[in-house]
């Protein structure tokens, strides 16, 4: 009997044109901000995995593994979050100055992470606990950290093209230019802070998004899965 390919679906799809988004950022900032060779690694293992996530989300996305309980509501739950990090970038740096000091940074940035992975080891629970299934949790989680790291790698990246004056104004970066790269090789604060903030949207994607999304999203499966098999006459 013949095997059809998956259906590739409308998220694998726009996942996958966020993904080669992401790719096009990271060649512009490449291309537009000269750095040292280290930055410059940086940009291109950063480049190799962002095309090697969008490949694998176009081919694999809809196929079983990825796409069984879970799935729907991990991409509902990923838009929500990733608009919670868009909010939380928003306030480090469009907010005056005088209001976004470092010390409500620390609050702000703390309280949104925590926030964001509540939300979604949450979800991951209660999925798993109803399917009675540690997979579906982990795909609640996998699917809202790509997504939402997805959404977060793009605001930080359109920081970078769009926005560098409000990274340039900022005191605390002034500060931590002065401080951190007197004396060592440098191509000025823009480029500084163009690779700086490139690594910190890649971080937001794979680290704080997938891996963090994957983890979240196996401890509550496990935990939803363990109250489904300890109460099985409620679920």
């Amino acid at each position: 009997m013949q095997v059809l390919p998956a259906k590739i679906d409308t998220t694998d799809r726009l996942l996958s044109i966020a993904m080669l988004l992401v790719g096009g950022m990271v060649l512009a900032t490449l291309l537009r901000y000269p750095s040292v060779r280290e930055h410059l690694k940086l940009g291109l293992i950063g480049l190799a995995l962002v095309c090697v996530a969008a490949t694998l989300t176009f081919f694999l996305g809809s196929g079983p593994l990825f796409a069984a309980e879970g799935k729907k509501i991990g991409v509902h739950v990923g838009v929500l979050t990733g608009l919670m990090w868009v909010a939380e970038i928003s306030f480090n740096n469009f907010v005056d100055p005088r209001i976004s000091t470092g010390g409500n940074r620390f609050y702000v940035d703390n309280s949104f992470w925590a926030a964001i992975a509540l939300v979604i080891l949450i979800t991951s629970f209660a999925t798993a606990s109803k399917c009675h299934k540690t997979s579906a949790g982990v795909r609640v989680g996998l699917w809202s950290g790509y997504i939402s790291g997805t959404i977060s790698c793009l605001m930080a990246l359109s920081l970078v093209l769009f926005g560098m004056r409000f990274l340039l104004r900022d005191p605390i970066n002034i500060e931590e230019y002065a401080t951190r790269a007197s004396g060592a090789p440098s191509f000025g604060m823009a480029s500084y802070f163009a690779y700086e903030t490139m690594a910190g949207a890649l971080a937001h994607l794979f680290v704080l998004g997938i891996v963090m999304g994957l983890l979240l999203g196996l401890l509550g499966g496990l935990m939803g899965q363990l109250l489904a098999q300890l109460h099985p006459a409620s679920h």
